[in-house]
């Protein structure tokens, strides 16, 4: 099965890179004379556990022989009469003929790192530069699934670490003991990103680990991706024991590895609990009628608890997926060193042993991060409640005032309907007795034309004299009294209907189709060929 079965191009970087590299862990017996083809393998190292881890505030310390390594968020400290760095050196790696050179069988120790710029760039080698790695290191066809998702992406697709993978070698000839081992997994973890946002200080990280310890062949081969500084540095000290002999076991590393991991997320839980308990407080000085010391509106930002629960999410499928990892490892190691898996507690106490009880206590360290996590996200739990309850108090606060406006429009309104009302009662009166005046207005108005005059009698006696072209009133004054009414009927008929009398549309029509044919005689006396009528016709009625 070949390890590069599945499409790789936002993995590696492209096959002409320049930063295509690897870089393989050597120590020189000289730092300054010798050639690294004249290097020697060390002394086999036995399987004794020398590592001895130590708690210390919110470090962990591992001694290893007489030195001690200080794993912390920041940086891997090294203390103790053997220096680190001694001698050894991280020796680039690029092109297939340096690996063919470096790369020996009879060499007992290898470690081989591949970097990355950030958690979000390709990996600093080339898909043949790797295949050829994977082949002479013999990388198993898993190992892919575990980088699968290292490359260049636009967002986090995975959280969860990769599930650890464990394999025991056996010897020839069908033996039942062991051969060694094959270890692969990868490891999630947190650094400050150094982009200045204090709401988004840590970033998600990422390492892969692949370990092979063929005793038979007394071969020790180590594959570390996307290692931070501090783990490099921490692996030299690894290194600088297996070439001085020094009684060293890998998994002891493998704890070590866990351990830096698991230390990184102590501060970054420390940091959303701090956050969450700003929030908190934030919430518990506001007040849903608006009269505390903070606004409701500014009492909570939902979008960025919905980030903070996000982020606690992860931080729990993270830490989950990293217990199960190390209970992986903790039951292959006891299977693998005793033959038989520590399950029961009368095995357990039997069972003395450094590391056992190194990763039982990062097993339980674990738990405590998973435990804080639990409180963290049912703290934000309440306060999203809170919230919801404040903003669902204020809505109906909103809808009260909405409602208490709506009531006092409706009053005046009806003081407005009652004033009109009463407008109206009053306009009636006038009405009718305008309706009682009005007979005998009309008929003074009558009596003062020039048809009606008075004469003196003999007796001194006043008399009316009606002329004889009285009729002359009536004629005029009943024809403008109906097209009056006429005037008003056609008017109020208009705003209802929108539609004109029949008269005015055959007046219209006329006018158009006069307007046709004078139109049509101009074009026959200017050469241009005239419509004809029955067109001009038909063409006002569609616009009528």
């Amino acid at each position: 099965m070949t390890l590069l079965a599945t499409n790789t191009t936002a993995l590696f970087l492209p096959q002409d890179s320049p930063l295509s590299q690897v870089e393989l862990l050597t120590r020189d017996r000289e730092p300054h004379d010798q050639h690294p083809d004249d290097w020697s393998p060390p002394k086999p190292a036995s399987k004794g556990i020398p590592l001895a881890r130590h708690q210390v505030e919110n470090k962990a310390e591992y001694e290893l022989g007489e030195s001690k390594v200080t794993v912390s968020t920041a940086a891997v400290q090294t203390s103790g009469p053997q220096q680190c760095d001694l001698g050894s050196q991280w020796l680039p790696l690029n092109n297939p003929v340096e690996m063919e050179r470096h790369l020996r069988d009879d060499h007992q120790f290898r470690a081989v790192v591949i970097r990355q710029k950030n958690s979000h760039s390709r990996l600093s080698v080339s898909k043949d530069l790797f295949g050829c790695l994977s082949s002479k290191c013999g990388l198993p066809a898993q190992f892919q699934d575990i980088i699968a998702y290292f490359g260049s992406r636009d967002l986090e697709v995975e959280v969860a670490t990769p599930r650890l993978r464990f394999a025991r070698l056996k010897r020839p000839r069908l033996s039942a003991s062991s051969n060694g081992f094959e270890c692969m997994y990868g490891l999630r973890f947190v650094q400050p990103n150094n982009k200045g946002d204090p709401q988004r200080m840590y970033s998600l990280r990422q390492l892969a680990v692949y370990n092979k310890e063929d005793v038979g062949c007394n071969l020790a081969t180590w594959l570390l991706v996307a290692p931070p500084p501090n783990v490099t540095i921490a692996f030299n000290e690894y290194f600088e024991m297996q070439n001085t002999g020094a009684s060293m076991n890998a998994f002891g590393v493998h704890a070590l590895l866990f351990s830096f991991a698991i230390s990184s997320w102590r501060p970054y839980l420390v940091h959303l609990a701090e956050e969450v308990h700003q929030h908190a407080n934030t919430v518990l000085l506001a007040a849903p009628a608006g009269h505390g010391p903070i606004s409701l509106n500014k009492c909570g930002d939902m979008q960025r608890l919905k980030l903070l629960g996000d982020a606690m999410l992860d931080a729990t499928l993270t830490l989950s997926t990293t217990h199960d990892a190390l209970n992986r490892l903790t039951a292959s190691y006891t299977h693998y060193v005793t033959g038989t898996d520590v399950q029961d507690e009368v095995a357990v106490d039997e069972f003395e042993d450094d590391v056992y009880h190194q990763l039982l206590e990062l097993s339980r360290e674990v738990d405590w991060l998973l435990q804080q996590t639990d409180g963290m996200r049912q703290k934000l739990l309440g306060i999203s409640h809170l919230v919801s309850s404040f903003m669902s108090l204020g809505n109906g606060r909103a809808l009260e005032d909405l409602g208490k406006e709506a009531r006092e429009e409706n009053s005046h309104i009806h003081n407005l309907t009652k004033k009109s009302t009463q407008d109206a009662a009053a306009v009636k009166v006038l009405t009718i007795m305008m309706l009682v005046y009005l007979p005998a207005t009309v008929v003074l108005n009558f009596f003062s034309t020039s048809f009606v005059d008075n004469t003196t009698s003999a007796g001194s006696s006043r008399n009316l004299i009606i002329l004889a072209n009285w009729w002359i009133f009536v004629a005029i004054s009943v024809p403008l009294t109906v097209l009056t009414f006429y005037v008003w009927w056609v008017f109020a008929g208009l705003q209802a209907t929108g539609k004109y009398p029949p008269w005015w549309r055959k007046i219209a029509r006329m006018k158009l189709i006069f307007r046709a044919r004078t139109t049509s005689q101009t074009d026959e006396e200017n050469g241009i060929d005239p419509v004809s009528t029955a067109a001009t016709i038909a063409s006002c009625d569609e616009k009528l």
